[in-house]
């Protein structure tokens, strides 16, 4: 007769060392997506060809770029103040970021981001958040609430947030 092989119970008390998913193949730097998951509670295991995040993609340098922005609340020059990197250098940083994780064969253009302004200095125009009309109010409110956190927080100016709010 044939023998039955079981796979032992895994749950999280004997789950092996949690690794980072690499983000290309060792071998070929092909493209890897994972193809099975497993319950920490009961030991089930799921396999298919799952879609990896975007974020996968992203290198060690990279994610904690973007754990800083989030901490720094989309403050450019506070990541700059935390990394000590320039201004430009920031943005080049943040649009190597957004290239990583953006969908295949997606072009992303160069932001024109505006440098830092000294108060005594002209404001620099504010980028477009215009919106299009198949956003929802909800979605209208939520960007509303963005901007005025930004000029909260000195990002943008009176002017800038007066000019996006218009433009919702």
């Amino acid at each position: 007769m044939g023998t039955q092989s079981q796979t032992p119970l895994v749950t999280k008390h004997n789950m092996p060392a949690k690794h980072k998913i690499p983000p290309h193949c060792p071998v070929c730097v092909g493209d890897l997506y994972p193809t099975e998951v497993t319950c920490s509670d009961c030991g089930t295991r799921i396999q298919s060809a799952f879609e990896p995040s975007r974020f996968c993609r992203l290198t060690a340098e990279q994610l904690q770029f973007v754990e800083i922005f989030l901490r720094s609340r989309g403050n450019l020059s506070g990541v700059g103040d935390e990394l000590d990197i320039s201004y430009p250098t920031v943005t080049r940083r943040l649009e190597a970021v957004l290239a990583a994780i953006a969908p295949p064969g997606t072009h992303v253009p160069t932001a024109q981001l505006p440098m830092p302004s000294h108060p005594s200095s002209s404001p620099p125009p504010a980028p477009s958040l215009a919106l299009p009309p198949e956003r929802s109010e909800e979605e209208r409110a939520r960007e509303r609430r963005e901007i005025l956190e930004m000029l909260d927080r000195g990002d943008i100016t009176a002017d800038q947030a007066t000019h996006r709010l218009q433009e919702l």
